[in-house]
């Protein structure tokens, strides 16, 4: 994660820029993932386990691909308490300088405060969000 904004509302989960997690274990990640092929996937994954971090981690390659294939024909990810019990989140791709997918834009929330339909609902203005970066893209912006 390089950049955050924090909800307002009492009961939210803080991340501090910086974090790092499995990218098949949240939604951005998989967002990114989402873009690969599945020999590119099986380069990164091999045929074995995949690291679960929570019970509800997927830890085959095989779901993993079938996941993934969810998440390009949705245009977002989802990360339903995969990475954390307790967490639900959203992600969508942005494809930076030459049109590939380089980074995604996501929002998370506690479980207990949002259900699935809920956090899906902010697909719409992720989407437009990542529209907005693309946009930034597409005149000559480099990110540092």
């Amino acid at each position: 994660m390089v950049a955050k904004a924090e909800s307002e509302k009492a009961l939210r989960y803080s991340l501090a820029a910086g974090f790092m997690a499995p990218a098949h274990t949240c939604a951005g990640g998989k967002a990114l993932l989402a873009s690969l092929s599945d020999a590119e996937l099986l380069r990164l994954y091999g045929d074995g386990p995949i690291e679960c971090v929570t019970p509800k981690t997927i830890g085959t390659l095989d779901v993993l691909q079938a996941d993934l294939a969810l998440a390009r024909t949705r245009g977002y990810a989802i990360d339903d308490e995969e990475w954390g019990i307790g967490l639900r989140a959203i992600a969508v791709p942005v494809r930076g300088p030459g049109g590939h997918v380089s980074f995604a834009l996501s929002m998370c929330a506690p479980a207990a405060r949002v259900d699935l339909d809920e956090l899906l609902d902010g697909a719409r203005p992720l989407h437009g969000g990542a529209q907005r970066l693309e946009a930034l893209f597409d005149t000559g912006y480099q990110p540092k």
